[in-house]
């Protein structure tokens, strides 16, 4: 940001709601008004405006209505604005108006007036082409060296050069290597046009080399990488008749001559947004205007920047405009129409702090002031809590589901959404659990203002074989606010148990058994499952101590419920495990329910010694011996296809070769290796399928081992916790790392840290495939063994190292500790001699030597 501001000294609004781009303004003298020029503004609305402000220099300068020259509804978007001589016989200029899909000349008569109005300015249409293909921007020029005349090259959105030779069609091109439309320009001293290709290269080709029909491919006179887009090209004539043309790139302005050389290439420290190039008279200098997307103005003597300030908008276009009483302004456009003249001026705006207040203030005053700031903070907190409820209440949700019928696999699901307040945007997001099924998964309402009711429908999938687990279904709504601030509100309901579960014969004998002991009276059956109790139930001779189950989607695996009349016991028997979850879960949540709602505390105990561990292990068996099937198809489908390819390269040689030959029955080799992959390619979705019906049997088992865990006696549910952590998410899976290596891992780390005997902490950070099925197996036994014993726990807490204490930071009772220590030892033990006394003893032993050869030697 810039320390001065631009000078405001004309300014006005084009318009309402109106669109304006970079070629949407040009500055020329098109009234012939010796040296006063016009503002000619176009908007992609359609609207032509034409702008002279005609206050004195001496007066206050400002918008007046005589500014406005000319407003004129078109009937087809502004594109571009262009002033020259483009009418034939006439050097007056006229203007040019430049539509998607034609191109109008104009011209501006200005009448007379005879009364206190003023002159008036008529637009009238000179001629029009229309074009066949959409346009894009255009440029005028004395193409081929004409003088006294102006042609006009319009760019198509396709990169079609369509050439007017101002009333009369003159020709048609395409650019080679062209991609996306850009700005171009063109070069008077050497008749050629410069345009950016498709692999941002400027090209240069003469206006003789495109006009010559009998050359089909268009070559360039030069060519220059600049490796980036443009954001505008502009040409100036300056030291003589030297053309210099200036590109200005998304990170680089360059400044290249007539033939191609670059004059220099300045790296840009911002994003420019536009710029203008012109040249002041007489010296000859050139300057540029360059717009930052910060809204600031910089302004550059060639390379050097020599001023900046700062604009009151962020400009779409700017240029250079002369009046009457003052040269050299500055015409800035904005995209929605602020159209400002201004200059650059050298007062500052610089914010002067206010000056301390250095009054001493008593003890008392500043008691007062500290509790007026605690009374504001009061206030703005009370007002924040406020808000916060009033958030709370801008959507309520409540969701209702009706029970299904014994005949029927679905249940009505009843959504109703009551704001308070407008909302926008509300989306409704609906989750369930395979194999249950909904309507539709998310449901869009674009505005909410009143109270709605969104009906779905909830079904069980029963082709599939896969035992439902949770009858749980979670809404969430996400909406935006009044105050267009995005919400979320979460709901969820419980599905009827009819929908999923049935009457059956009770079940004798079964392969699985798990005994759950209560604490309290047993509860009949019936009462626990009384949504169930109907003429089915007592057909299929159900009674309160005894009742069978199955689900809908597996009518074969009945699940049996038998409640002990001597015992506080249930057991529950099955054929398959996975069956069984769902109505162990139920039951111990209802008999939970049950003994809360009247206030009487309840334990359910199962022993950890019946656990279905081999069962377990036979789940983990199939998973991993089906993950290592898919592998190996995999891999089979693998070397097939390149055994394909091989075959094919070879066919394609021998067809190609043009002396004829024998196929050596390779056209018999595609056949069968093709008939080979669509084989293993059925092998693998059929194996894929069936490994997504073992993971979730693993998963259903899994969740009724933990679940049993922990209802289990001298548990560690901290452990227990750890341990669900690592053996969940049963059913991810993936090519070379599945439950089974990420289990192992957890398995690994709990065993040598929680889990362990000893205080250890090694924790692996590296996952690898599981090659030892037997090993992790064994991990996840010992791993159940110690949460269900919890005897580790006695043994970590055991288990601890001394960390030694120096001997300036021992306190005094242990050194008293330690020298009653040392007085009860034996007086026969000896010490032994530390450090300094064998030093001592050696210095000792050599000085007494010493007197000894001294002696001798006397």
């Amino acid at each position: 940001m810039s320390l001065f501001k631009i000078r405001d000294l004309w300014s006005t609004q084009c318009g309402k709601d109106e669109i304006f781009g970079s070629a949407s303004i040009e500055v020329a003298d098109i009234t012939i008004s010796q040296g006063c020029e016009c503002i000619i503004v176009g908007s992609l609305n359609g609207i032509l405006r034409i702008f002279q402000p005609h206050s004195d220099v001496n007066k206050d300068m400002g918008y007046q209505a005589i500014d406005l020259l000319l407003e004129f509804q078109l009937p087809q978007p502004i594109l571009q604005v262009v002033v020259g001589k483009l009418v034939s016989g006439s050097q007056q200029m006229h203007l040019g108006v430049l539509h998607p899909l034609s191109f109008a000349v104009y011209s501006i008569v200005t009448l007379k007036g005879s009364t206190q109005h003023g002159d008036q300015c008529q637009l009238i249409l000179v001629y029009e082409h229309q074009l066949k293909k959409s346009a894009y921007c255009c440029v005028i020029g004395p193409f081929g060296g004409v003088n006294g005349r102006d042609f006009t090259c319009i760019l198509s959105l396709d990169g079609t050069l369509l050439f007017l030779e101002q009333e009369t069609y003159a020709l048609h091109r395409s650019l080679p290597c062209f991609l996306l439309p850009s700005y171009f320009t063109y070069v008077p001293q050497t008749d050629s046009f410069i345009f950016l290709n498709a692999n941002w290269y400027l090209e240069s080709y003469r206006y003789i080399v495109i006009a010559d029909d009998t050359n089909k491919k268009l070559t360039p006179s030069w060519t220059y990488n600049i490796s980036e887009t443009i954001l505008d090209i502009k040409t100036v004539t300056w030291m003589g008749n030297e053309a210099a043309i200036l590109v200005l790139g998304e990170k680089n302005l360059f400044w290249f001559q007539d033939d191609g050389s670059l004059k220099f290439e300045k790296r840009l420290q911002y994003n420019p947004f536009c710029f203008h190039v012109y040249v002041t008279e007489p010296d000859r200098n050139l300057f540029m205007l360059i717009v930052t997307d910060t809204s600031t103005l910089l302004v550059y003597d060639q390379s050097s920047l020599c001023w900046s300030s700062q604009l009151p908008f962020l400009p779409v276009a700017v240029c250079r405009v002369n009046f009457k009483f003052i040269q050299g302004l500055i015409v800035c456009l904005s995209e929605s129409g602020e159209l400002q003249c201004s200059y650059l001026g050298t007062e500052p705006s610089v914010f002067l702090a206010p000056p301390l207040d250095s009054k001493v203030q008593t003890y008392d005053e500043m008691q007062q002031k500290l509790a007026n700031v605690q009374n504001e903070i009061d206030l703005f907190t009370q007002a924040n809590v406020t808000q916060v409820q009033t958030v709370s209440n801008e959507l309520k949700m409540s969701v209702r589901v009706l029970s299904s019928s014994r005949l029927c696999n679905e249940c009505a699901l009843e959504v109703m959404l009551i704001p308070s307040t407008p909302l926008s945007n509300v989306q409704l997001t609906f989750s369930i659990q395979n194999p249950l099924k909904i309507s539709t998964d998310v449901y869009q309402l674009s505005s909410l203002c009143e109270k709605t009711e969104v009906s779905l429908k909830v079904f069980l999938l029963t082709e599939n074989l896969v035992p439902v687990t949770k009858l749980d279904v979670t809404i969430v709504a996400i909406y935006v606010s009044n105050t267009m601030i995005p919400r979320l509100l979460q709901s969820s309901a419980i599905l009827p148990l009819s929908l999923v579960l049935l009457p059956a014969p009770p079940v004798k004998e079964a392969n699985h058994k798990i005994t759950l002991t209560v604490s309290q009276e047993t509860v009949p059956l019936s009462q626990l499952f009384s949504e169930l109790v109907n003429e089915e139930w007592l057909s299929h001779e159900c009674t309160d101590n005894a009742a069978g189950f199955f689900h809908r989607n597996i009518p074969e695996a009945v699940t049996t419920i038998v409640m002990s009349k001597s015992s506080f016991r249930y057991r529950i028997q099955g054929e398959r495990l996975s069956s069984m979850y769902l109505l162990i879960n139920l039951l111990i949540s209802r008999l939970e329910a049950y003994y809360k709602a009247r206030h009487k505390p309840i334990n359910i105990i199962h022993q950890v010694s019946l656990l279905p561990l081999p069962s377990l292990m036979l789940a983990v068996d199939q998973h991993v011996s089906l993950r290592k099937s898919l592998n190996t198809l995999k891999e089979t489908l693998s070397i097939q296809s390149a055994q394909y390819r091989t075959i094919q390269r070879r066919l394609l040689a021998k067809l190609r070769n043009k002396t004829p030959a024998t196929l050596s029955h390779l056209d018999t080799l595609l056949k069968e290796s093709y008939s080979q992959i669509l084989e293993t390619s059925h092998s693998i979705d059929d194996k894929s399928e069936e490994l997504k019906y073992i993971a979730s049997e693993l998963d259903c088992v899994i969740n009724l081992v933990l679940m049993l865990l922990k209802h289990s006696e001298n548990v560690s549910q901290t452990d227990l916790k750890d341990l669900s952590a690592v053996l969940d998410n049963a059913l991810h899976f993936s090519d070379d790392q599945g439950w089974e290596e990420v289990s192992e891992a957890g398995l690994t780390y709990l065993l040598q840290t929680t889990l362990a005997k000893t205080v250890r902490d090694q924790q692996r950070t590296k996952i690898d495939p599981l090659k030892d099925v037997v090993k992790f197996k064994k991990h996840m036994s010992t791993a159940l063994d110690r949460v269900a014993t919890s005897s580790h726990s006695q043994l970590r807490d055991e288990a601890r190292g001394v960390s030694p204490i120096m001997e300036g930071e021992e306190d005094v009772t242990t050194k008293s500790r330690k020298s009653s220590h040392l007085d009860a030892i034996p007086s026969r033990l000896k010490l032994l001699p530390g450090r300094k006394s064998l030093s001592n003893e050696n210095e000792h032993v050599d000085k007494q030597e010493e007197e000894n050869k001294i002696i001798a030697y006397l």
